[in-house]
């Protein structure tokens, strides 16, 4: 009797490490797909960010700052966003928040911002390149780099018609680094 009553104890075990191994295996296609789908846009994606770091846009630099948010909007708005512009005072810039509606619950932000600490010139003066696989300019990581993260990251959500969320809003700060 006892050597019955454990075979099912072993066997329900073996089927709990079993599915136990394969759980991770089953979890990571999902993320394929999703890597799948981001490692198309690569060299689109290095071309937008070498589009806005060659434009001067530091805090309170109208002319660039509206530059780089009308190429943020532009390709926000391919994916089917609604945009508001919200005046950044006492300055004449704009913040820009973009809007995605979903099916779920989810209230999601992402944020980043336009402004960068560097002079009127910084980006003639250092254009943006690729050396040794890293990308150098003005703005590349503070933060243009979170500008073009956040648009291709609803680029790929859109192309894996994923909807479950009831809000996506992103938001482009025109004044972070002057202390928005």
């Amino acid at each position: 009797m006892r050597s019955f009553s454990r075979s099912p104890l072993a066997a329900h075990l073996a089927l709990a490490l079993a599915l136990t191994a394969l759980a991770p295996a089953a979890m990571a296609e999902p993320h394929k797909a999703i890597q799948a789908d981001a490692e198309q846009y690569k060299d689109e994606a290095l071309k937008l960010l070498e589009r806005l770091v060659n434009i001067d846009s530091g805090s309170g630099y109208v002319p660039g700052l509206t530059k780089v948010s009308d190429i943020a909007i532009e390709e926000l708005k391919k994916l089917g966003a609604t945009i508001e512009l919200v005046p950044n005072t006492p300055e004449a810039s704009n913040h820009v928040v973009a809007t995605l509606k979903g099916t779920g619950k989810a209230k999601i932000l992402l944020m980043a911002h336009m402004d960068t600490v560097f002079k009127e010139g910084s980006a003639a003066e250092r254009p943006f390149h690729i050396k040794d696989g890293r990308a150098y300019g003005p703005g590349v990581m503070d933060d243009k780099g979170g500008i073009v993260a956040a648009i291709y990251a609803l680029k790929v959500l859109h192309n894996l018609k994923f909807t479950d969320y009831a809000q996506i809003t992103v938001l482009l700060d025109a004044s972070e680094e002057t202390g928005s």
